[in-house]
């Protein structure tokens, strides 16, 4: 398992932006019909149209140096927000806004890259697909593109899932193959005995993620994952 952590992607969240982008639409649309203000509010853009505009270019993760409105004991200052205390919640929020912006960018970059490669485009297969999800990818908003790919999303909460018994799982192992190192003539079955009373003991303080009712479940366990077969 890959020790970076990875958000699931959550169905609610994803129907939140939607919905929020909608509503934003229609109150956009009837701003500017109204003439509520001297200037048109911008529509919502795409991914592909937010790339269009930027050239690219990604956004600096600190908050920029010059003059930005924020608030201060209820009234507006102007200045870039100072570091650190209450204010550094504005700056982690800017720079989590940053890279995500960043990161939509680089792959509506690196698909297009991939949309003009020689190789792809001359393969059938592989030139439809990567134009189809180029256009897929460039026609969705902001918050909305985890929806693009369920199974990827349900790969995402797997992963997640099972999280806390690779957690236990590894560092059993990790203890069994240094038993082996001391041990090197002992065999799985006695590797499995001498670590069971750890590994049921470790189960039971992570909030016991195997279902193990006492050690000869851990025991059985641990053989299963010692035999090759298994433990692919």
């Amino acid at each position: 398992m890959s020790s970076r952590k990875v958000m699931p992607a959550k169905l609610k969240r994803i129907r939140m932006a939607k919905q929020l982008r909608e509503h934003m639409e229609i109150w956009t649309a009837k701003q500017n019909t109204d003439k509520a203000f001297d200037w048109p509010i911008p529509a919502p853009r795409t991914i592909g149209k937010e790339f269009d505009r930027s050239g690219g270019v990604r956004t600096p993760l600190e908050v920029p140096a010059q003059p930005v409105e924020w608030r201060h004991e209820g009234g507006i200052m102007v200045g870039t927000p100072p570091k650190g205390g209450g204010y550094q919640s504005l700056h982690d929020d800017f720079a989590a806004m940053a890279r995500n912006d960043n990161g939509l960018m680089a792959l509506v970059e690196g698909l297009r890259a991939l949309a003009v490669n020689p190789e792809i485009v001359a393969g059938d297969e592989s030139g439809a697909f990567i134009a189809g999800l180029l256009a897929e990818v460039e026609g969705r908003y902001p918050g909305e593109l985890l929806a693009l790919l369920p199974s990827v999303a349900g790969a995402l909460r797997a992963a997640g899932k099972h999280k806390p018994t690779d957690d236990v799982k590894e560092r059993i192992l990790s203890r069994c193959r240094a038993y082996k190192e001391a041990h090197p003539t002992h065999g799985k079955g006695k590797i499995a005995k001498e670590m069971k009373r750890y590994a049921f003991d470790l189960n039971n303080e992570k909030g016991c993620p195997f279902k193990w009712d006492d050690e000869t479940d851990a025991y059985e366990a641990i053989k299963g994952w010692l035999t090759p077969s298994k433990s692919k």
